[in-house]
Parts: C-alpha cells; structure tokens; sequence
C-alpha cells in the first residue's frame, strides 16, 4: 500500500479529464475546462470531424449548413465563444411559405403564404381569421406568462421543472391553459418545422426553453413589415457553425476517429476511470493498421448521446443510470441536398434554379406529411445551384434505403412543383422562351436522430433533478442535448455548468490549484480576443 509521502506526491499531478464526443457539448466543456486552467484534458471523437450535429459543407466556394443554422441575441455564451475564435456572422435570410394544394383533378399545385397570415388563419381552414389586437394581445401575453416562470427555465438544467406540474405538459396544452390556444401556428414554424415535434407531443419547458426573450423578439421583429428589413437578426456564420466549432477545438487536445471499446469506472481514488480505445496508426486509417490502448483518467465526461443503446456499446450502466437513459428519445429528421439549374431550350444555357425566398416552410406539417420536405432553404439565392431540403420521417417498418429512395422522390416532386407555380418561376427576359428546371445530382443526404427528449410525464416525475443528482458519481458527468434542450446555446450553457462542477469537485479532491491559460494554442490573437469579450 503507497505510504503518504507517495500519495501527496501522486496529487501534485494536474488531473486528467476525459470527454466523449466532440460536438458543441464536448468541445464546449473543453473550452470552458480550458479557461479554468486544466491542461490535461483530452476529447475522443469517433467521426472524422468536430461537430456533432452542426454539420457544414462548401459548395461553389459558399458554405452550407446541413445541420445547426441559426443564432440569436439569446445565444449569450455561443457568441462570446464565436468571438474569441473570430467567427464572422452574417445576417440570416427571411421566409415566405407555401402549400401543396391539389384540384379537382387531383394536380398538385403551390400556394403561397407568409407567416403572419398563415398564423392570422386560426386553427383550421375554415376558422374565423384572427385579428391583428388579438394576434398582437397574444405575443404579449406569451412573453409575460414565459416571464412568470424564467426560474425554471432558464437554468442550464431543468432540475427544478418537475416542481411546477403546470408546466409538465405538452406545449399546446399549456398554450391552452393560458388562453393563448390560437397561437398554436405561429409556434409550429420555430417548433414543429425545425424538428422538436408537434405542439401536442413536445413537453412545455423545452418550447419555453428555446423561445428566450433574445430568440422571441428577434422571430416576430424579423416579420414586421419596415422593421425588419433593419433587424440584424437572426444571424449565420459565414464559414458554417461546424466551421466556428473547428476554430474552438485547434486550440483543444481533440482525437479523432477514435473508437471507445470499453469504459471502467473503478472504486480507487487514482485514476479511476479506464478507457479502452483504438485509434489509427497511420494518415489513412485502415482496419489493420490500428492499436488499442487503455488510457486512465480522474474524470469522465460523456457529451454522446445519452441514450441507452448507445452508452451500452461501450459501458456498463448502473440501475439508476439505466433507468433515467432509457426515457430519453429522438426524431428522425433527415436533411438532403440536390443541385438545380434550368436550361434555356433554344441556347442550352444553364443558370441557378431560384426560388422565390431563400426559405420556403412547406405547410402542413403533420403526420400525413411525414417523409416529403417542411422547408427547402436555398441560401446563397441564384448566386449558388444548392438546395437543401428537411424532412421528418417515420422510420417504423423501413429499411434505409426505401426511406432514402422515398425522400429523394419526394424533393425531386416539390422542386418540379416549385418550377412549375408561376409565382417560383425564374424570371426570363421577353421574349426569350422559358427554360426547364433539371437535376443535376444529388449532393448529400444526412439522417439524424434529432432532438433527444423526454415526456412531459417522466418530466413531472423527476427526470432532470434525478439526472442532476448523479452527475459526479463514479467520477462522472453527462452533458448534450438529453440533459437539457437539443439548441446549441442551451448545450454551451449546460456544459459550461458541467465544467464548473467538475472544477468544483476536483478543487475539493486537492489536485493542484490550476492556472488560467488564455484559449488558443494555435492562434495566439485568440488570447486577445478574450481578454476584450471579458
């Protein structure tokens, strides 16, 4: 048994941390480690890219978001992070929304709507239309009742929810309950279009959660005729979000293509969580060119998705853990992309397929709706042949490839559809004869399981104080989506909450004292850049 000289001396080490995943939550948690002055912090990712679910690519030398698009003024901690690192941003396109009608003959066509009126329309389409006071009476009345319960909400957790039971329900429920029922499709654009369910199935405090007064305001301030056209947000970054994320992980000890065999979590005080990995050997990982090694750490951060068939593939779950992460469940939202030109019949020339708005939300969005697109985003206008396409699908009974095959058929439908409304077509000079639209080729196709959640039943039973209460034990912790709402800036404020804890809890164990370091190994203007954000 060490004596006590061999243990002190042991301590005088810098602990060492370990997160898995390195999307926003883990490399959030790094950074935030990072500025507490833990040097010794290392981030396995198994992909080939940082990210997570900000995902973006470049096409005709513009960047693209395929995953995570928009940020606000709410995005407090998010833009001191893009500030550091020097992320331009870029003010985000409107949107103006369309419905696939058919006629008597059963021919689809588009119509075309915006926002306030498809909200102004009720409940059904044969509603009495809601008039302006109203419409207006009921922006106010939201902001005031979310106002009532900030308390609950705008912590980077939600242990404290299932104290208000009135607030575990189901976001139309809750809307209802406040006499502000007819707002129902205002909500279903930021809501159910973008992936976080229908009003009935999401649980309140998520919607609560994302509609912060910074995100709110800017949503209706966009629309208002006059007012808009000088409101800068919300807003993009210019090289992509995953872009933005690449910048923060230069400056952090970040692997990837690493795949996690195994996790031990042992019953000692010296490092006692084990992980079993197997990383490349060479530029091009190949299956026989790579080793597996067991690297030991003090601290565990998972900042993967905390769902129950994953964490089992690599951990051995205790009860309590079980039990929390088997409630945890996700869409199936898949986003595609295709290139679009028309071609004049008589010269051949090609040009861009333009749309009539940079984002066009396909209405309805319900289950009948379930595998055709809700938007088709084109953001670079006719300047780029890129359209991105977004739909929830129903994966129950379907194998991969049908459910591809059926997306794909499905875009390719509404871009013909939207080729052939003469308030989408591409204006031609007189004179001249209209051109066709034609595919050029599928660019890229991305099914993710998206928005991690739980009931607002299993909410009102404690799910997230439970969750909160385990974070720490057997040395670790749990960030990303599950532990709070699937946004990114609600993911850096939970992470950063994390990395406080375990600065906290390792203060406590009496490792030395860490020095602060300024972010950016790589780029020392980064250092500046942080003293001016502080």
């Amino acid at each position: 048994m060490p004596d006590e000289t061999q243990r002190q001396a042991e301590r005088e080490r810098p602990p060492r941390i370990a997160i898995l995943g390195a999307g926003p939550a883990g490399l959030a948690a790094g950074y935030f480690l990072k500025r507490h002055g833990y040097k010794d912090v290392m981030i396995f990712e198994k992909l080939g890219r940082v990210g997570g679910l900000c995902k973006s690519v470049t096409d005709g030398y513009m960047a693209f978001d395929l995953g995570g698009t928009y940020i606000t003024p709410a995005y407090h901690e998010t833009l001191k992070i893009a500030r550091v690192v020097r992320a331009e941003r870029y003010r985000g396109k409107s949107y103006e929304m369309v419905k696939v009608v058919k006629d008597d003959q059963g021919k689809k066509s588009l119509k075309r709507d915006d926002a306030w009126g498809y909200a102004r329309r009720g409940l059904g389409d044969q509603a009495e239309p809601i008039g302006i006071v109203q419409l207006v009476r009921g922006v106010f009345a939201f902001w005031w009742q979310r106002r009532k319960v900030r308390r609950y909400v705008d912590t980077p957790s939600f242990e404290r929810v299932h104290e208000r039971k009135d607030l575990c329900v189901s976001f139309g429920a809750w809307l209802d309950s406040h006499d502000i029922g007819f707002m129902r499709r205002l909500f279903e654009i930021p809501v159910t279009m973008m992936g976080y369910g229908f009003l009935d199935e999401v649980a309140a405090p998520y919607v609560l959660k994302y509609m912060a007064p910074g995100t709110y305001w800017s949503m209706f301030l966009r629309g208002l005729p006059f007012v808009g056209l000088f409101w800068a947000w919300p807003q993009r970054f210019r090289e992509g979000f995953q872009r933005m994320w690449e910048r923060v992980s230069w400056g952090l000890n970040v692997r990837m293509d690493v795949r996690v065999l195994g996790v031990r979590r042992q019953e000692r005080r010296e490092l006692p969580i084990e992980l079993d990995v197997e990383t490349a050997d060479h530029l091009y990982p190949h299956e026989e060119g790579r080793t597996r090694r067991t690297l030991c750490f003090d601290k565990l951060i998972l900042a993967c998705p905390l769902t129950r068939e994953v964490l089992e593939q690599f951990i051995a779950l205790r009860d309590d853990e079980a039990v929390l992460f088997e409630r945890i469940h996700a869409h199936t939202y898949v986003q595609n992309t295709l290139h679009a030109v028309t071609v004049d019949s008589t010269t051949g020339e090609e040009k861009p397929f333009k749309l009539f708005a940079p984002v066009v939300p396909v209405f309805p969005f319900d289950e009948t709706t379930f595998g055709k697109p809700w938007v088709v985003v084109q953001v670079w206008g006719n300047q780029s042949r890129l359209l991105q396409f977004y739909s929830r699908i129903d994966p129950e009974g379907k194998d991969a490839r049908s459910i591809r095959t059926d997306v794909e058929a499905a875009s390719h439908e509404l871009l013909h559809l939207l080729k052939d409304s003469d308030t989408c077509a591409t204006p031609v000079e007189a004179g001249s004869i209209p051109g066709h639209e034609r595919l050029q080729r599928w660019s890229t196709y991305d099914r993710w399981p998206y928005f991690s959640h739980v009931s607002a039943e299993d909410m009102a039973g404690g799910f997230f104080s439970r969750l909160d209460a385990i974070q720490s034990i057997q040395n670790t912790y749990y960030t990303g989506g599950a532990a709070t709402f699937e946004m990114v800036e609600a993911v850096v404020r939970h992470a950063k909450y994390i990395a406080e804890k375990v600065h906290r809890d390792l203060r406590k164990e009496a490792f030395p004292k860490p020095r602060r370091v300024p972010f950016g190994m790589l780029h020392p203007p980064y250092a500046e850049a942080e003293r001016l954000v502080e």
